[in-house]
């Protein structure tokens, strides 16, 4: 048992033991092997970083009289309150004592200290180093440093990794939508794994986590502990639109109201651009469009560029050249060039085989070898059904799970259908080399794959 200890204590050996939670076999030798194998508090060289100092790593000592430091590591919502679960570093925590959050810079006194036992608590006066107790009525979250003294260090939190699979969330009513978001907020509050915002592009409110079965539960304590009534289903495709050939485009923008009107002729070059999302270039001679105008067509340009016109997605991969035009001595105005440049650019978008679409998902079929396929659909029920129980399948396939990770891998050619016809409205469109792109989500597993 020493020679065990000692390999455990200078990292040459690992300790693994088998047992059952859910039969409850091999616990008790588990609890027996964390005493008898792992260090004690004052075996182990902690570590703080001094935010006065430029994050200089400072040595804790397990010392009951140094002033105290204690690190949030979970968050739960008990009967009196947010119940934060704090594990001792250095010195020793009273009822009373006032301490700081070095995070917010909030300072708050102790109120109840308690010690967990399963599902029941006790009231303790005072805790020292090593101990992990527990705060009734304390706002913080998780991975949050407290100390006394007015020292400001910060604990080094694990390592949390990016969330692998994502899920759009919708509550079908104002209650649920209350109650839902007061769950998000805990939620991410509790397990530093769990993201969620809201898609600018589809408005929709998305949640990310390690797995299907990490999301599965939040949503069913969604549904048990907050009665928020929610549909789910994939996130929206992030579809992008674009130009496949080179066109001239050559527009005069003239409005007449009585007083001064508005004059602007603008001519050029549209055309792809695979560097840059939107390039602009002034190649205007003889001053035909003055200087003081030329930031105007600019604008204008720009401005078209969040909502395209085939089904209203930003436009990328631009590049729009500028050689020729025209100007009034009275009527042209900085207005007038915007508008000029602004209805030129759309009308150039259909006259240069617009209709190139680009999305971040291949409706949801994840294809390892880029193999096109002859139909693509986003919101075809198969296609959702794929990314979400993928990790599933494979564990029925292989007998094991595999992370799933989602990533942009390359860009295939497909045309735009007919809307009506099995078109993008209907999430299935023909793939045709050259007119509309979209990118493969490729499902990345672990060995074996």
């Amino acid at each position: 048992m020493a020679a065990i200890r000692k390999g455990t204590l200078s990292l040459e050996l690992t300790p693994v033991l088998m047992g059952s939670a859910y039969k409850n076999k091999g616990i008790q030798k588990l609890l027996d092997a964390v005493v008898d194998y792992l260090p004690n508090p004052n075996e182990v060289e902690n570590k703080a970083l001094d935010l006065d100092n430029n994050e200089a790593p400072v040595i804790l000592k397990a010392a009951a009289d140094a002033p105290m430091i204690a690190l949030a590591f979970k968050l739960e919502d008990g009967q009196y309150g947010q119940l934060t679960y704090i594990r001792i570093y250095q010195g020793t925590i009273k009822k009373g004592i006032e301490l700081t959050n070095t995070r917010s810079g909030k300072r708050f006194k102790v109120g109840r200290l308690i010690r967990m036992h399963a599902s029941s608590t006790e009231d303790i006066s005072e805790a020292g180093p090593g101990d992990i107790v527990a705060l009734f009525g304390i706002e913080c979250a998780s991975g949050d440093t407290f100390t006394e003294n007015g020292l400001n260090y910060a604990m080094t939190t694990m390592y949390v990794p990016e969330p692998v699979i994502s899920l759009a969330i919708k509550p079908v009513d104002k209650q649920s939508s209350d109650n839902m978001s007061k769950a998000l907020n805990r939620f991410t509050k509790e397990d530093p794994t769990f993201k969620t915002f809201v898609d600018p592009e589809s408005n929709e409110t998305i949640i990310r986590g390690m797995g299907e079965l990490h999301l599965d539960v939040y949503i069913e304590r969604m549904r048990r502990e907050y009665k928020v009534s929610i549909e789910t289903g994939m996130p929206q495709v992030a579809y992008r639109e674009t130009v496949t050939a080179a066109a001239r485009f050559d527009y005069t923008h003239k409005k007449q109201t009585g007083g001064a009107g508005q004059y602007g002729r603008v001519a050029g070059i549209l055309e792809p651009n695979g560097e840059q999302n939107y390039e602009f270039v002034d190649n205007i001679k003889g001053g035909v469009i003055p200087i003081e105008f030329i930031p105007s067509c600019d604008k204008g340009f720009k401005a078209c560029l969040a909502k395209g016109k085939i089904i209203g997605f930003p436009i990328v991969g631009v590049k729009v050249t500028i050689d020729d035009g025209q100007f009034h001595p009275v009527d042209s105005s900085d207005i007038a060039f915007q508008q000029a440049a602004d209805r030129r650019f759309l009308a150039g978008l259909r006259e240069s085989e617009a209709g190139d679409i680009g999305a971040d998902n291949e409706g949801g079929r994840g294809d390892p070898y880029g193999v096109p396929r002859q139909r693509v659909g986003q919101r075809e029920p198969a296609a959702r059904h794929n990314h979400l129980h993928y990790g599933r399948e494979q564990f029925f396939i292989r007998g094991s799970r595999s992370p799933a990770e989602r990533n942009v891998r390359l860009f295939d050619g497909a045309a735009l259908a007919d809307p009506g016809q099995g078109g993008v409205h209907d999430g299935v469109f023909e793939v045709q080399q050259g007119a509309v792109k979209h990118s493969r989500a490729v499902e990345e597993g672990g060995a074996g794959g």
